[in-house]
């Protein structure tokens, strides 16, 4: 928890069911002032569930919702000062862009001054002032999706929800957006929760992610905590592309320090790369990223072992070797200058500091 006075959206104990399906299972969350909060999980893990509870879209069994220190649990929609952004457009056809950005400033019967100041701000900031007299079916994806984000800024919120707005625009589109959205945000300083299952987005775009799964958050930290130092299998399988090479073996105590036996390894485990307490025999898995496994030449120090390569994926400025360790396979980020023989065994070695071990029943980091 954290302090009060800092929470913008505060979500207490919060249940969902559908039936005999639990969505949501008793979740709590605190979301800060100004805070970018990223809600990140596969189809079927309950973010966008959440997003439409704190909205007042949806219905819960147990629970509460405050936002802005106010209990607006039984409030609707209109009465929770958010504005929304959701996965597809929704624009009127046959309005132009001017039409939809002041829509809903014109059924609140705003003043005409206030709306086109209003529409004027919003399109400035976005970009789209250009594109004012047009109707939606002359814009491109990314530029009715700025319609869309322009619609809600006109609202004058300090809080705003995204469900997934990226994910109908093609590569070169999420990207432009995405440092769209992270300069807006800048500007504002109001407070954003985005939904999303692109890792990308959120690792780019949050102050802190949340990842949920089976209706739970299972890790909330930043960006740079959840990649690094994944609290579960779960999200250290989730997080990365590829994700993080997961090594079966035990732990040894040898003196005071602690090893890691397994996929025909042996390396000591350094201090800070344990969250708590281990046992001597225990069944783990050895987690290391792509990038922090590398293959080096003959007679070269830090080698550990050997890994058999299958194929190579060219990414441009990476490539990434795919390999097997033991019965395990693996990926290894490398620069497209390294080049190595299909088929053959090559030795590597891995950077000891930046491993992560988790219990093999648990799933829980060691």
């Amino acid at each position: 928890m954290i302090d009060q006075s800092d929470t913008k959206v505060s979500v207490r104990d919060l249940s969902v069911r559908f039936g005999a399906v639990n969505v949501l299972k008793g979740l709590s969350l605190d979301v800060r002032k100004g805070e970018f909060l990223v809600l990140l999980g596969s189809s079927g893990c309950g973010k966008s569930t959440l997003l439409n509870a704190i909205a007042g879209l949806q219905e819960h069994n147990e629970g509460q919702v405050w936002i802005g220190g106010r209990n607006v649990t039984w409030a609707e929609p209109s009465e929770r000062d958010l504005a929304m952004v959701f996965q597809s457009y929704a624009l009127y056809p046959s309005m132009t862009v001017r039409g939809n950005l002041s829509f809903g400033l014109r059924m609140a019967g705003a003043p005409k001054e206030e709306i086109a100041r209003a529409v004027e701000g919003a399109a400035e900031l976005l970009q789209i002032t250009h594109l004012l007299d047009r109707r939606p079916h002359a814009l491109s994806g990314g530029q009715r999706q700025r319609v869309a984000i322009g619609r809600a800024l006109v609202r004058n919120s300090d809080l705003f929800l995204f469900d997934e707005p990226l994910s109908n625009l093609d590569a070169k589109l999420r990207a432009e957006l995405r440092v769209e959205l992270k300069t807006l945000h800048q500007r504002l300083g109001a407070t954003m929760i985005y939904v999303t299952h692109d890792q990308v987005e959120a690792l780019t775009l949050a102050d802190r992610v949340a990842i949920m799964k089976d209706g739970i958050i299972l890790q909330l930290d930043t960006p740079e905590a959840v990649y690094n130092r994944p609290a579960n299998r779960y999200a250290a399988s989730f997080m990365g592309a590829p994700p993080m090479n997961l090594l079966p073996g035990v732990l040894k105590r040898a003196g005071a320090t602690c090893r890691f036996v397994g996929a025909g390894l042996e390396l000591e485990i350094p201090a800070d790369c344990l969250a708590g307490d281990w046992r001597d025999g225990q069944e783990v898995e050895l987690g290391v990223r792509p990038e922090h496994l590398f293959l080096i030449g003959p007679g070269e120090a830090d080698r550990i072992g050997t890994a058999a390569v299958k194929l190579t994926e060219l990414h441009g400025s990476e490539q990434i070797i795919w390999a097997v360790i033991g019965d395990t396979k693996v990926a290894l980020r490398a620069s497209p200058e390294v080049k190595v023989a299909l088929g053959q065994d090559h030795a590597f070695g891995l950077h000891r500091h930046r491993v992560n071990l988790y219990d093999k029943e648990s799933g829980l980091r060691v």
